[in-house]
């Protein structure tokens, strides 16, 4: 797996596949490059509660940031109020007062 070459080594390339519903696997796909500033973004979230990114793009050059968030809380009262990440219609997040994850950094 992987492909050498081309401009895709000099910048961060990342693709993040969400669940689509209950039990789906979640995949994170990205060059070396930007699985560093990932791996950066979840060290500086366990020692800080918060780690960013800016500037890792899809395959079709659309750059996006990345927040990690470390969540503290106890399961099930601290969770359950966090929306759930579920993308398909069948399986979104539909109740009252949720907290998307964007509410959790401002």
């Amino acid at each position: 797996m992987g492909r050498k070459g081309g401009n895709g080594d000099s910048i961060p390339l990342l693709h993040v596949y969400g669940q689509s519903a209950w039990h789906d696997d979640v995949f994170i796909v990205g060059n070396r490059q930007a699985l560093k500033v990932l791996l950066e973004a979840v060290k500086e979230a366990l020692d800080q509660g918060k780690g960013e990114v800016d500037g890792v793009f899809a395959a079709d050059g659309e750059g996006y940031g990345i927040v990690v968030i470390r969540e503290d809380d106890p399961w099930p009262e601290g969770w359950e109020k966090l929306a759930l990440p579920y993308t398909e219609d069948y399986a979104r997040d539909r109740r009252e007062g949720i907290i998307w994850p964007g509410d959790l950094v401002k």
